[in-house]
Parts: C-alpha cells; sequence; structure tokens
C-alpha cells in the first residue's frame, strides 16, 4: 500500500517528503525506509532535465546527514546530474562533443554546489560515493583543468571560448574546485581571451 501510495506522489513533494526524511535523527521502520529510497532514487533517474534544479536543496541536506541511505541517494545524484559526460570519447582532446558538453555543465549552477558539498563531505569523511559516481567526478574533475590550461595556452576551439566566456564566473567557480591552483590567474587571463575573440570578430568583418 504504502509503495502504491508513493508512486502516486509527484516529484516535487516527493524532494520535500526526502529532505524530512533525512533531517530525521532515527530510524522506525528499516520495510519502509528502503521503499522509501528506493522511490527517491526512481525519481532522481528518470528527472527531467527541465526539474534538475529541484535536486539543488537537496544536495545541502543529503551531505550534511550520516543516514546510509544518504550516500546511495548522492551517488545516484552524481551520476545524473554528469550522464552527459558519457558522450564524450575523451576527457583530454576536443570533439565534437567537448563543447556541447562544457555548456551544459556550466549552464546548471547546480553542478557547482553539487561539486563543491560533495568534496567537503568527502573530505570530512562522512561519505563514500559509489565507483560509478566517483570515475564520473574523476572525469569532470580531468576536463575541467584540460580546458583549463588550454585556456592558459590560447590553444582551444573558438567556439568552445565563446560558451566558456558566456558562463565566465561559473566556469571559474567549478575549475577551482576541482584544482584551486586556477584561482588567482583565470579572471585576468579570461579578460586577456576575450579580447583576443573580439579582435578576431573584427578582423573576420574587415
Amino acid at each position: 500500500m504504502f509503495k502504491t501510495w508513493l508512486e502516486k506522489v509527484e516529484d516535487k513533494h516527493l524532494m520535500d517528503f526526502c529532505q524530512c526524511f533525512l533531517k530525521m535523527e532515527k530510524s522506525y521502520d528499516m520495510e519502509l525506509e528502503s521503499c522509501f529510497i528506493d522511490r527517491i532514487i526512481q525519481c532522481i533517474r528518470n528527472i527531467g532535465m527541465n526539474k534538475v534544479p529541484m535536486l539543488k536543496s537537496l544536495i545541502s541536506v543529503i551531505v550534511k546527514t550520516r543516514k546510509p541511505s544518504s550516500v546511495r541517494l548522492l551517488s545516484i545524484m552524481v551520476e545524473r546530474m554528469f550522464l552527459v559526460m558519457e558522450t564524450l570519447r575523451s576527457v583530454t582532446t576536443f570533439d565534437e562533443n567537448t563543447g556541447p558538453v562544457l555548456a551544459n555543465l556550466l549552464n546548471k549552477a547546480e553542478v557547482c554546489d553539487l561539486l563543491s558539498d560533495v568534496g567537503e563531505g568527502q573530505d570530512r569523511c562522512h561519505f563514500q560515493l559509489s565507483s560509478d559516481a566517483k570515475a564520473l567526478l574523476d572525469q569532470v574533475s580531468v576536463l575541467f583543468c584540460f580546458v583549463g590550461c588550454c585556456v592558459l595556452l590560447g590553444d582551444l576551439p573558438c567556439s568552445i571560448l565563446e560558451s566558456i566566456l558566456k558562463h565566465g564566473e561559473q566556469f571559474i567557480k567549478v575549475l577551482c574546485i576541482c584544482d584551486s591552483s586556477f584561482t588567482k590567474c583565470l579572471p585576468k587571463v579570461l579578460e586577456v581571451r576575450k579580447q583576443e575573440l573580439e579582435q578576431l570578430e573584427e578582423q573576420k568583418k574587415q
């Protein structure tokens, strides 16, 4: 009966229920808890891209709880959020999918929050993500560091540079989470690359 009722609950309300559950200090029925978590995982896996921002408030709650179920939820959330990484043939070379993948990640404010919260949670040894989730996070980190180095060298396609400049603040935040060594130099370098791109556009018009 409980499972049937859960299937009818709208996604938004389900996320609200999940936050309340995670904040509870005690669990009273393991079978009901398992059924509930399975339904949440199903919801996260099937959630449409337009509803991904709905997960944002749930992320910060998950990383602060020590419930065993929170590890499952966070792993699934990472897998769902970075599913687009699977379209890349390589994270250290540019191909036709690199631009769309970067644009997809930079267009989501919750990506930065997820990377930051997951990093802090793992540093505090609160949880260990699934191997699939860890692999995706590693790929995201390598991709952004690779692109960051290419920005510094000025060696990247104009279309990708345009996407980075369009979401400059988000790019800086994500890259500095992946590698803090970029913190001081990147804003100035991006400004230089912007000027170079504008000059190139002017030359094309002449």
